[in-house]
Parts: C-alpha cells; structure tokens; sequence
C-alpha cells in the first residue's frame, strides 16, 4: 500500500472509523458535564461562591481559635454566611467535632465522590500519629479552599491529590467528603 512517493495511503473508512469514534467520546463528555452541573445544587453552589468570595481574606478575624486550628470555625462561617445554615447550631472547633455534627446533621450527607462546594474533612485523633492535626476545607473546581495556618487566610493551597498524599498517605487520616443537599 503506498504511492509513488512511497509514503503510505490511509484508507479512508478509518478515518471515518476514528471521527465517529471521536464524536461519540466527545458526546459522552458532555452528558457527564450536564451531569455533573445538574448535580451542583443551590446550597453547593452557594457555599462554593462564598467561599471563593472569600478567598484570600481572614474569614474568622475574631480569632476564636488561633489561625493554626481555624480551618473548622472558616468551614463553619462560610456555610453559614452562604446558606444561613449553622453546623451544630454554634460556631465549632475541631474536626473531630465538625464530623460528629455532619454526620448527624440532616441537611449534609457522606459522599465518596467531592463535587465544588463538598466539605472535605480529616479528622484529628485518626491518623497514624505522623501530624498531630487533620484539616478541614472547601472543594473548589481546581483544588480545595481552606484555612492557611501559617496566616489565617482562606487559601486555594492544596489539590485533592495533595491534600490525600498529606493527610492519608502520610499520617493515616481518613479523608471525609460531606454535601449539603
């Protein structure tokens, strides 16, 4: 197979072959993207939109905790000042606290799979021993919205990979994803 130039023909029914093959691949990522939307509700988004409102701001300036351990009480206000909705009903402090009113709260549910405005949560006293502390934040589009401790300031820090290479890889945590419905 080939032509005078020696450079070979490609039969053109496998191009058709691989355009349709394409277009169906193509089809499926906008049904999973329409799904994906369709799934994003009211309370998510709007957790979400406060959340990167905030971005780069101390949301907790009364410092109720130090900055080092703010990352429950920056969940906490964020959901409340996007939903009015208040977690365990005062403001929180640890992560071992935020899971135990999560997971009894009716307006959130466990979820295996984070979609933007989910909760992601590792809880302290579960790890490994490795870090003394778990973490708490908001899954963005790109990466998760938490509490910088070096500065108190709401950060886009980690990626979900490297928020599990940390908190689960390295010191043991399970990590948590909670949606408010």
């Amino acid at each position: 197979m080939g032509n005078k130039n020696n450079n070979p023909t490609i039969n053109p029914s496998i191009i058709q072959s691989l355009q349709d093959q394409l277009n169906s691949i193509l089809a499926i990522l906008i049904q999973l993207k329409k799904t994906l939307m369709q799934e994003q509700t009211e309370s998510r988004k709007k957790i979400y939109a406060k959340a990167k409102e905030l971005l780069g701001t101390d949301v907790t300036p009364e410092d109720n905790v130090s900055d080092i351990y703010a990352c429950v009480e920056t969940v906490w206000t964020i959901v409340k000042e996007a939903t009015g909705h208040s977690i365990g009903g005062s403001i929180l402090v640890g992560t071992p606290k935020l899971y135990e009113c999560l997971i009894k709260d009716e307006l959130f549910k466990e979820v295996t799979e984070p979609l933007a405005g989910d909760i992601i949560l590792s809880v302290t006293g579960t790890g490994n021993g490795k870090l003394s502390n778990g973490h708490a934040g908001i899954i963005a589009f790109y990466g998760i919205l938490s509490n910088n401790s070096d500065n108190g300031l709401l950060q886009e820090k980690l990626s979900l990979q490297s928020w599990k290479a940390v908190y689960e890889d390295f010191a043991g945590f399970k990590t948590h994803f909670f949606r408010m419905i």
